[in-house]
């Protein structure tokens, strides 16, 4: 067995914690948080979920992107001893159901490339106990044929990723395949998710806004609608997806749910 630890950033994510906890806490070994300085109840769910969590501190006042990928290698370096590593968002949830087997099969490569799963409820009624994938399977794969398009996420075995900007890219010797995917919740849980989506607008530096990164969190209220409902036009049931259906079976079998 491979032993696995993650960096995942938080700022004010309450919404998703107890989620991402509950979903990832039978895969890694060990969860760094990196949190940039949350005013709700995000650490004290960490603590009460995860006790054996390290939260670290950001020393970042704004969301640099390059900056915010430089502290992320560091995380890595200093605080996760395992073989394997990942760091992805909070919204972001590990969608394979051998990840083992999969590290065992490839682990000739420096890094594997994981593909997103974009989820965008169409049904806005949906409850949100238990994991959130149970009753929300609307969305798209992400550009699907496109092996060196954006939404990459990368597991690596590495001192740190080595990441290009926003960590969709590692100079590592890497292996991708568009069956390989994560679950990125981009409008889901919707619309619960507005508020997280616009926080951090003051916070995005200037050079960032003019190279349009982070631009999904300096949206109006309107234009984050008008953005919702382009990708709600892209999305179908993803349960017709042979490849999400077959994991969303196993991890049924998995977590013993109906």
């Amino acid at each position: 067995m491979y032993s696995i630890g993650s960096v995942v950033h938080v700022y004010n994510e309450e919404l998703l914690i107890p989620h991402w906890i509950a979903h990832h806490q039978h895969l890694y070994e060990k969860m760094v948080f990196i949190d940039h300085h949350s005013t709700d109840m995000s650490l004290e769910l960490i603590g009460a979920m995860a006790p054996e969590a390290i939260v670290v501190t950001s020393r970042l006042s704004e969301f640099d992107a390059q900056l915010v990928d430089d502290e992320v290698m560091e995380v890595e370096k200093e605080y996760l001893n395992t073989d394997y590593k990942i760091t992805s968002n909070i919204s972001e949830f590990m969608w394979h159901d051998d990840l083992q087997g999969l590290l065992e099969e490839n682990k000739e490569f420096e890094a594997i490339g994981f593909k997103a799963y974009m989820m965008v409820d169409k049904d806005l009624s949906l409850p949100l106990d238990g994991p959130l994938w149970r009753d929300r399977h609307h969305g798209y794969l992400d550009n699907e044929t496109a092996l060196n398009s954006r939404r990459w996420r990368f597991i690596h075995r590495m001192e740190h990723g080595h990441y290009g900007l926003g960590r969709h890219h590692v100079n590592l010797k890497d292996i991708k395949n568009p069956d390989w995917t994560i679950l990125f919740a981009s409008f889901s849980p919707w619309p619960q998710a507005i508020p997280r989506k616009m926080q951090i607008q003051h916070r995005i530096p200037e050079r960032d806004r003019k190279i349009g990164s982070g631009i999904q969190h300096q949206q109006s209220l309107s234009t984050l609608d008008n953005f919702y409902r382009s990708e709600l036009a892209k999305s179908s049931d993803l349960l017709l997806d042979k490849t999400f259906a077959r994991n969303y079976s196993s991890y049924i079998d998995q977590r013993g749910l109906i």
